[in-house]
């Protein structure tokens, strides 16, 4: 059954990816989309995503055996647990002052360090001590604080340098999104085989070479940026703050991000013994841990496929994450409602889709309401909170059931402030049609003053049509 799903969820991500493509091609016909900018276009999807997909691979192929790592080496669960914490935490605090430092010395310096810290982070794998596989966990939050911020500012930063279309700077989101899905699905494999030759360190190997094949492909291909190089990262973090505190919008849109984001990554440590509860004594019968997650991702891929049609459609980012809220609400109700592991899994794979549709569409929201010289500051501030609701739902929640309460909680106050945020947009567009309409009406008197020589105020509420 569990195979079932997975070969029925693959065969509607290759649908889907058609359809987008028959799609694009149409449009490209019809609308000539690629005749301005389109070598410039078509180059920094290249290297953005050539970049950007090597880089996620490498985490991949950790992902699958961090915990089986420290399990192998003797550590019970409460002292995993202080090491999961100490990466969160590590991102938390790193992300007080990354991208504050890429802002000012450039966005592909610190994406070549994070190639760096992680390989680092990789090779402390080898040892079993504690201290050192802390130390692991610690660079390994660094280099994910570069890896939520630095490269999406750097790619926007490249795309309005080069005045390309808003709609296309969406398509590379949907196209990252989608390879991110299936380098997952890839490079759990590939762990699990090079694992299961060698021992659980390898795939850590094989992601240190990948680490090196990155830093290599960015060297070479990218262009440096900056946001205001010529502000200390002190002084950027502190515009960014007030300019979060100032502007509803943006101060809304991080907490949206929060809500969302901090369920999910939530919802990693949870999926797997809630399922497994459901699913019987594990001692019996073991739930199919990499069959369910090659599924989840290819769930995650058709979220991101699904989203680029969306847009060829030119349904905006708002309306698309107001449907990721509502959707991944009612799947977590469903699972703490429903005593049943099929509606479980069913409600978590709905609640992947909903991942893969979410990440292009904020990125999109986020890129034109973040000023260029303080992007980078304004990004880790907004995976500041994200990592400290992480660390307070770990620290403070028992079970997994608990642990799917939360992200219910979450996922309602994300709605709320969403539904705040598409409000704001209504009112901003109103009064722009009404300023519109004032213009015009006025353009037209002007016209009557030259014609008859006089000048008559006219009231707009009482005057007769």
């Amino acid at each position: 059954m569990f195979l079932w799903v997975l070969w029925t969820t693959l065969v509607l991500v290759v649908i889907l990816k058609g359809l987008e493509t028959l799609r694009l091609r149409k449009s490209r016909l019809e609308q000539d989309e690629w005749s301005s900018g389109a070598a410039d276009g078509r180059k920094l999807e290249q290297q953005y995503l050539m970049g950007y997909l090597m880089a996620v691979a490498a985490d991949w192929l950790q992902g699958p055996y961090v915990y089986a790592l420290y399990s192998f080496y003797g550590y019970e669960q409460q002292d995993i647990g202080i090491l999961y914490i100490t990466g969160f935490l590590s991102s938390a605090v790193a992300g007080t002052f990354i991208a504050s430092l890429a802002d000012r010395f450039g966005r592909k310096r610190l994406v070549l360090a994070f190639a760096l810290i992680y390989a680092l982070s990789c090779v402390t794998k080898h040892s079993g001590k504690f201290e050192v596989l802390l130390m692991g966990r610690v660079l390994g939050g660094i280099a994910y604080s570069i890896l939520f911020s630095v490269f999406e500012a750097w790619v926007v930063c490249e795309h309005n340098a080069r005045n390309l279309p808003a709609k296309q700077l969406s398509m590379i989101f949907a196209r990252a999104q989608f390879g991110n899905g299936v380098l997952a699905i890839v490079a759990g494999q590939v762990a699990g085989a090079v694992a299961a030759k060698g021992t659980k360190v390898s795939p850590f190997d094989v992601s240190l070479v990948v680490l090196v094949a990155t830093f290599l492909v960015v060297f070479i291909t990218w262009n440096e940026n900056y946001g205001d190089s010529s502000v200390p990262a002190g002084v950027s973090f502190r515009q960014a703050i007030h300019f979060i505190r100032s502007n509803e919008d943006v101060f809304l849109i991080g907490l949206v991000s929060t809500c969302f984001e901090g369920a999910l990554y939530s919802f990693t440590f949870a999926w797997t013994p809630a399922l497994q509860h459901l699913y019987g004594d594990e001692k019996i019968r073991e739930i199919p841990h990499g069959t369910i997650f090659s599924t989840m991702m290819a769930c995650m891929m058709s979220g991101g496929t699904i989203f680029g049609l969306l847009t060829n459609h030119h349904v905006s980012s708002q309306f698309v994450v107001l449907l990721v809220f509502g959707l991944s609400l009612l799947s977590f109700l469903a699972s703490a409602l429903f005593d049943s592991m099929w509606v479980s899994y069913f409600a978590f794979l709905i609640f992947e889709i909903s991942c893969g549709l979410y990440f292009p569409a904020m990125a999109s929201l986020r890129a034109p309401l973040i000023p260029e010289n303080i992007r980078g500051s304004t990004l880790s501030i907004y995976r500041l909170p994200i990592n400290i609701v992480v660390v307070v739902i770990m620290t403070f929640t028992a079970d997994s059931n608990s642990i799917i309460h939360c992200c219910i909680a979450l996922l309602a106050a994300g709605f709320i402030g969403h539904g705040r945020l598409l409000r704001n947009e209504r009112r901003q567009n109103r009064s722009t049609v009404q300023s519109s309409v004032k213009t015009k009406k006025m353009k037209i008197q002007g016209n009557d003053k030259s014609d008859n020589g006089d000048f008559h105020v006219i009231d707009e509420d009482i005057a007769p049509p």
